[in-house]
């Protein structure tokens, strides 16, 4: 079995549009309720998020320092939601997809992946609602002692779609889910997230970013760091930007993970001169909302509408008739 994470997801609120397909990016986090003993006893006290985002998709590289607070060697499993849903604060609902080659190394070593299919057994505990399969591996975090995890992996940007009633908006969405780190002891101390915008994406081609105060950047870069953070909804980044190409051959940037694993080795200085991020819209635009709404309005109200003229146009000629009589009586 595994363990239940008590964090509650909002339910859908028509006043608020939600997200579909969006690449999806997380904090891995433990799952086995035989596990469940040594939850409160590693923290995550430090983590570096570096992101490539390229029309169509995306390439993560994240770094986890992992500190051990106890005297003892722990042996846990932790995973990575395939799917699910999310909340936000700003849309009711955020449904991630799935990631793609997915390599993770502890202390530099790699180590083998499996998936975990879902069934009766497993639970989500409401960070990923709807989650059907896990990526898991087994982790050894030394006594008092920091374990570096790193992962890298690639995502699907192009199949995003905004909803809200009955509009809809086609696009590209990335999202970093930050409050799966808080099934980890404690705060996390330190983190920072830096997206460099590759392939001719720029941040004019944004549409909407959050949490927008967060994020400080340029033309090509975004910038969000933290410290004692314990993270929430309103911590998790979506970036919402135009699909500046047609169509992304995914099998194609599949094949070639590697190098783009390789180029995320370069160094990265973070760039000076950062500025406000003045993306923020998630509006899918209201026209034909507004003409579906007049078009059940009409269909709802039109027969009794039409009993009113009715009446009116009966009760106005009996008026005129009445008063022709009266004209001709007098």
């Amino acid at each position: 079995m595994l363990i239940t994470l008590s964090i509650l997801h909002a339910q859908a609120n028509s006043a608020m549009p939600g997200f579909w397909n969006n690449g999806n990016g997380s904090e891995f986090y433990p799952l086995y309720v035989s596990d469940t003993p040594y939850i409160g006893k590693v923290q995550m006290q430090q983590e570096e998020i570096l992101i490539h985002l390229y029309p169509g998709f995306g390439v993560v590289k994240g770094t986890y320092y992992m500190l051990n607070t106890t005297d003892e060697p722990i042996t846990l499993h932790t995973a990575y939601p395939i799917n699910g849903h999310v909340s936000n604060p700003q849309v009711y609902a955020v449904h991630v997809s799935d990631i793609y080659g997915l390599r993770v190394l502890v202390n530099d070593t790699a180590v083998p992946v499996q998936m975990a299919e879902g069934d009766n057994a497993i639970v989500s505990g409401d960070i990923f609602s709807s989650s059907r399969n896990w990526y898991v591996w087994q982790t050894t975090y030394a006594p008092k002692a920091i374990t570096t995890i790193t992962v890298y992996f690639l995502v699907n940007t192009q199949d995003a779609v905004l909803s809200h009633g009955y509009d809809k908006k086609h696009g590209n969405a990335f999202t970093y889910i930050l409050e799966s780190g808080r099934a980890w002891k404690d705060s996390i101390d330190k983190g920072e997230i830096k997206v460099f915008l590759k392939g001719g994406l720029k941040s004019t081609d944004l549409f909407g970013v959050m949490p927008q105060a967060r994020f400080s950047g340029n033309d090509t870069f975004l910038y969000y760091n933290f410290t004692k953070l314990e993270p929430t909804d309103s911590d998790n980044v979506v970036l919402w930007f135009k699909q500046i190409k047609q169509e992304v051959n995914f099998e194609a940037v599949r094949a070639d993970s590697a190098l783009y694993f390789a180029e995320m080795e370069m160094p990265y200085a973070t760039p000076a001169h950062l500025g406000p991020v003045a993306a923020k819209d998630f509006d899918t635009g209201s026209s034909s909302s507004l003409i579906i709404g007049l078009a059940l309005a009409a269909v709802v109200f039109g027969p009794f509408i039409l009993l009113a003229l009715v009446i009116i146009v009966v009760a106005w000629w009996l008026f005129k008739r009445y008063k022709r009589k009266k004209q001709a009586g007098g």
